[in-house]
């Protein structure tokens, strides 16, 4: 199965390089841009974020592996990723708890997914605000975590997906290097903004460029005018706790 996939993958890019793009617009791919070359690559770092939990099939990574970066094969070559700036230490819990509070969403219902949706902008809009990392976290956000949410789409159904992000907030109180976690951040913030958006069913997949920001269109797709206050939000929801105790560790 797998063989048959990338040999489908590749002759498409090659000889349908529109019908190829096409395939990926219209059902998970959320990048558009113009195919350069096919090519093979077997980083795996993203794709072993929680997926063990999830499936033990080496096809099944394999999979997550090609989507990943066929998927940055299609993105335009203005948004490369490059996250050497993100190193603001003092924001790494911040990060964490915006992580947790969209993980809490993807996985609850009504009023109260939307009140951790709001919780979680409302933190991000804190760190943006002290610590100016908006363009940084864009940069990521929209390079690799469309691709994150490209590849597992392409592999797992939802009720999958969901199980595997559960696993996320954790994976990042474990890094304790204030750069890996803000790194990991785009990648995981990407996919979860994708899967809500999905959910309030926010049509973005086919107009993404450098200045789109993932969170603004799911705070406009909720109507959300105001921020609430970093010290009015209840941090403990989210392992705030833990999460600055894992950080003296």
């Amino acid at each position: 199965m797998l063989g048959s996939i990338l040999m489908k993958l590749h002759y498409m890019s090659v000889n349908c390089p529109h019908r190829f793009i096409h395939f990926y617009r219209h059902d998970w791919g959320a990048q558009t841009g113009v195919f350069k070359s096919f090519q093979t690559m077997t980083d795996p770092y993203v794709s072993t974020l929680g997926v063990s939990h999830v499936s033990h099939s080496r096809s099944a990574v394999s999979l997550l592996h090609i989507n990943h970066y066929v998927m940055h094969i299609l993105q335009p070559e203005i948004m490369g990723v490059d996250g050497s700036g993100m190193q603001q230490s003092v924001a790494r819990t911040n990060y964490i708890l915006e992580i947790t509070a969209l993980v809490y969403a993807v996985n609850s219902s009504g009023n109260e997914r939307a009140a951790a949706i709001h919780d979680a902008l409302s933190i991000r809009n804190e760190r943006r605000e002290l610590y100016d990392t908006g363009a940084n976290d864009n940069l990521i956000t929209l390079s690799e975590g469309t691709a994150v949410y490209t590849e597992l789409h392409m592999v797992f159904s939802r009720s999958e997906i969901d199980e595997v992000v559960k696993n996320w907030p954790l994976m990042l109180i474990l890094q304790h290097r204030a750069s890996q976690v803000a790194s990991l951040y785009g990648y995981m913030a990407g996919a979860l903004y994708g899967m809500l958006l999905d959910d309030f069913e926010v049509d973005w997949r086919y107009d993404i460029w450098r200045d789109t920001d993932l969170g603004l269109l799911l705070q406009e797709a909720l109507g959300i005018t105001e921020f609430i206050p970093f010290d009015r939000i209840d941090l403990e929801r989210y392992g705030y706790s833990v999460i600055v105790e894992s950080a003296l560790r």
